[in-house]
């Protein structure tokens, strides 16, 4: 099995960091792999608590993680999702998950 451990520099704009994810997705698929690991934080770098809170999605829907599913379907491989802000039960508070996708 091929495996492609992806570095990226990710920015505080989560549509622009999924852009690069996705290309750099893209680019590992046709290279061959078949398990894709994106970094930690690759979705939104942030400078705070704050900053992670407005972008927290709750599990299973959300434009990071509708992203990475997409980003695994169409590509055909396991996606892992490095961490992302996840939101739990404490309204002020969201978790780093790390998420992963199959290709279905």
């Amino acid at each position: 099995m091929k495996l492609a451990a992806l570095q990226m520099t990710s920015s505080a704009g989560v549509p622009a960091n999924l852009r690069v994810a996705r290309e750099l997705v893209r680019e590992a698929a046709q290279r061959g792999a078949v398990l894709v690991a994106l970094p930690e934080n690759f979705a939104f770098m942030g400078l705070g608590d704050a900053d992670k809170l407005a972008v927290g999605e709750p599990q299973g829907q959300g434009p990071i993680q509708e992203a990475l599913a997409a980003m695994a379907r169409e590509r055909r491989v396991w996606l892992a999702g490095g961490t992302m802000p996840i939101k739990g039960p404490e309204p002020n508070k969201v978790a780093a998950a790390s998420l992963l996708y199959g290709p279905d």
